[in-house]
């Protein structure tokens, strides 16, 4: 449905075009950052694993070390034979998907930071043996899909806070215009003392002296108009009254001269009065 106000309009568009500037920002900025975050956890990842799998080859009963060094990652021991999963630091609960793709992982170990997809979420992942065929596993979920709703939660934020702004925009600019509206039906209404207080030096500015030229103009215009007819109203009453009283004396049969001359006399005025009429009607239109 098309919005007749123009400050509904611009309302909506500039607020359409905020969030699509911060949508469009932070989603570049994601991405630009995403390979950068990628690259420090995995070195986070790799320098913990590593810190683990010391402690544990060093001193296996000790846990204190593995505490400081693991707590942003999660770590477990795996047993190939058995199956058995040792977390590290307490009871922490592993995905089944993990678990589930444990052997295989194990099986395909690169022996550095991989990135894996297992499910619908996303892991960094480092393996290493620990003996005959227990392995040390750390991992860090780094799935992106609470990232980007963040990223758009942000942007609606963004938004809301800026709609006030909008409509702040918005007014300012409609409200000469709507000055500018009112003028216009004053000056057709010929209110040639009504006042346009624009200032500004744009083009709504620009404008608004244009419009205060053209009443000046018209203001004129009318002005000669009303002289004008005023002088055609006084130039044609005289020979209109000598041609009612000559006509008045014929009807009546009171003659101060002859029939003939009074007929001339109406004849007379009426040329005049055709040929005043024909030259008003030229200065008219000239």
């Amino acid at each position: 449905m098309r919005m007749k106000s123009l400050t509904l309009r611009i309302w909506v568009i500039l607020s359409i075009v905020i969030l699509i500037i911060a949508l469009v920002t932070s989603l570049a900025f994601m991405f630009v950052t995403n390979g950068f975050e990628d690259d420090d956890a995995k070195h986070l990842l790799e320098l913990t694993h590593q810190i683990v799998l010391d402690s544990l080859k060093d001193n296996p009963g000790n846990e204190s070390t593995v505490e400081a060094a693991g707590h942003h990652y999660r770590h477990f021991v795996f047993n190939l034979t058995d199956g058995q999963l040792t977390p590290i630091l307490g009871e922490a609960q592993i995905p089944d998907p993990l678990v589930n793709q444990l052997e295989s992982l194990v099986n395909q170990d690169k022996g550095r930071v991989t990135d894996e997809t297992i499910g619908r979420t996303h892991y960094l992942l480092r393996m290493s043996p620990i003996g005959e065929s227990s392995y040390l596993i750390s991992y860090t979920n780094t799935d992106e899909r609470e990232d980007i709703l963040k990223i758009i939660f942000m942007a609606l934020l963004v938004t809301l806070l800026s709609l006030p702004i909008s409509k702040l925009i918005a007014n300012n600019i409609a409200k000469p215009l709507k000055k500018l509206e009112a003028y216009t039906k004053r000056v057709a209404n010929k209110e040639w003392n009504s006042e346009l207080e624009i200032r500004s030096k744009d083009e709504i500015g620009r404008l608004a002296m244009a419009m205060k030229e053209m009443k000046d103009a018209l203001r004129i215009a009318d002005e000669e108009e009303r002289k004008f007819l005023q002088s055609v109203s006084h130039d044609l009453k005289t020979p209109v009254m000598v041609i009612m009283g000559y006509a008045q004396e014929i009807i009546d049969g009171m003659y101060e001269d002859s029939p003939e001359e009074s007929a001339t006399i109406i004849k007379n005025e009426a040329t005049r009065f055709g040929e005043e009429d024909q030259t008003n009607s030229i200065l008219q239109y000239a």
